[in-house]
């Protein structure tokens, strides 16, 4: 380091004098919305005056989403209500925007995490049909992930016009 940025050299703490406490002089402890990140940085607060804490908004904007998400479930279900009663509980057909996203991602998706999926057809068929078309892929579906909406949305936006 003293050899390509000398003048920065002075700039770097010693060991000893890197202090969580340094927070308190109105440092931000900002952290995502999962219970045990808002508890480590609930702890930290209260041993650090002065500290200020904050959610990530980039996790926020999925609570938020996640919140229209559920009403707009629960309202299609509502709606559809007669319909989806007419058919066998064990084809699992639903209104559920999450569950919308993961079917499709596991039928259209191209990664084979789910052996039944009809990717690799799919992308022939486009490539046939419409070459040149650019393909959106529905990222990370499974699991029980908090952005699934906000993630997932856009590229099933994108390539609706090719999956029916």
């Amino acid at each position: 380091l003293k050899a390509k940025h000398p003048d920065s050299v002075d700039s770097i703490p010693t060991p000893d004098s890197i202090d969580v406490n340094k927070l308190g002089a109105g440092g931000v402890i900002m952290t995502d919305t999962c219970n045990t990140a808002q508890k480590i940085r609930r702890i930290l607060v209260e041993h650090i005056d002065g500290a200020i804490d904050l959610d990530c908004m980039n996790h926020l904007r999925n609570v938020w989403i996640g919140g229209m998400e559920k009403a707009l479930s629960k309202y299609l279900n509502e709606l559809l209500r007669g319909s989806l009663d007419e058919i066998d509980p064990m084809l699992r057909v639903t209104a559920s925007i999450s569950a919308l996203i993961r079917a499709i991602d596991k039928e259209f998706s191209l990664s084979a995490n789910y052996p039944k999926g009809h990717g690799e057809l799919f992308l022939e068929w486009l490539r046939e049909k419409h070459p040149g078309v650019l393909l959106f892929h529905v990222e990370r579906a499974s699991g029980s992930r908090q952005d699934l909406s906000t993630e997932g949305s856009m590229a099933i936006f994108m390539n609706y016009p090719y999956y029916v």
